[in-house]
């Protein structure tokens, strides 16, 4: 087929030297493999929480945000809950996470 010879395959194993493992690329975090790797993590986390809870993702994203503050008063305004109601859901989306993580 043409359209087959116009693309190559290249392995990642063949992109690093003998000396290094495919281990140690992925624990650098300056590594593009590792980056690539947490994109997809945090992609796939955040489809689950979406059909998880309504709140999950966006909660998520104040988290990473490091807005942990803000997100009390905004959840408690757009779903008119307590302060207590949003750090209960804030316990539970942290427990998800961590199952999540785990799996």
């Amino acid at each position: 087929d043409d359209a087959a010879k116009q693309f190559s395959f290249i392995s990642l194993n063949d992109l690093i030297s003998d000396s290094v493992s495919l281990d140690c690329l992925v624990e650098d975090p300056k590594n593009p493999i590792n980056e690539v790797i947490s994109s997809m993590i945090l992609d796939s986390l955040l489809a689950e929480l979406k059909e998880w809870k309504p709140w999950a993702s966006e909660m998520l994203c104040f988290f990473l945000a490091g807005k942990q503050q803000e997100a009390i008063c905004y959840f408690g305004r757009k779903y008119h809950i307590s302060p207590q109601t949003v750090r209960k859901y804030r316990r539970q989306l942290s427990e998800y996470i961590q199952t999540f993580l785990l799996r």
